[in-house]
């Protein structure tokens, strides 16, 4: 019997970018899935896009909510059993990325995580290998969201996403789930585009801080993470500082 797949889908305020992401699942070669959306009572014209969605399977739940993972929580509380693939409203998958999951799945022979590779300013990236205490999730994993198909089964050894985290909670999760023995498949097709326009993209300094949090609280050397934390931030600067002229 085959594994159950859902796409689970935070919204808020993203009419101009949600079609895409809509298109590139319609086009899938695999429709053998279920859309999970979760809109936290969007003002702009998002609602209205997403009841009018055809040809897909898809779950709606509007209210309001206490951000991202507030959201993804509520979808991964709808799954009963299966696997889940988190895609941010502006990101957009390949056409053969359900079809591929779910081959992966059957070659992984029932992983809790499958990882695959993905797009990012038009660099691909590679699932990671023992470079978790460097790079945090990508660098034993992959990228949470388009990359990364989830066995909910983890949630209820590891518990739901923290909202204590609200750029990070995804790191921590994953990387939990490692420590403990979670299983994981690493496959080197290309799942889609990740889009940098999301919190984590444009909170370089809350993103880097988040990060050094995780690593500590997953045990990782205290001095070790520090160090690159003050690097990550020096650099952010630097890069700053080239791109306005100045230091902001």
């Amino acid at each position: 019997m085959q594994s159950k797949i859902f796409v689970i889908t935070a919204t808020y305020n993203c009419e101009n970018f949600l079609p895409r992401l809509i298109q590139s699942l319609q086009k899938q070669t695999d429709n053998n899935f279920t859309w999970i959306i979760v809109d936290g009572n969007s003002t702009d014209g998002t609602i209205e896009i997403i009841k009018n969605i055809c040809n897909i399977k898809v779950q709606i739940i509007i209210e309001p909510d206490f951000g991202i993972y507030d959201a993804l929580n509520k979808a991964v509380k709808k799954i009963d059993n299966g696997y889940y693939l988190t895609v941010g409203a502006d990101d957009i998958l390949d056409k053969r990325a359900i079809s591929n999951f779910r081959s992966a799945m059957v070659e992984s022979n029932g992983s809790d995580l499958i990882a695959a590779a993905y797009l990012v300013n038009d660099r691909v990236c590679y699932p990671g290998m023992e470079l978790g205490w460097l790079y945090g999730m990508p660098g034993i994993a992959s990228s949470h969201s388009v990359a990364l198909l989830i066995n909910k089964s983890l949630h209820e050894k590891i518990g739901l996403y923290t909202k204590k985290l609200p750029i990070a909670a995804d790191q921590l999760f994953v990387l939990m789930a490692l420590k403990k023995g979670a299983t994981i498949f690493r496959s080197n097709f290309i799942a889609g585009r990740f889009s940098t326009k999301g919190t984590s993209g444009v909170d370089q300094i809350g993103m880097v801080t988040e990060l050094f949090r995780v690593q500590v609280l997953i045990g990782e050397s205290f001095m070790i993470q520090f160090f690159l934390l003050s690097a990550r931030l020096i650099k952010i600067r630097v890069l700053a500082f080239i791109g306005a002229g100045k230091i902001v």
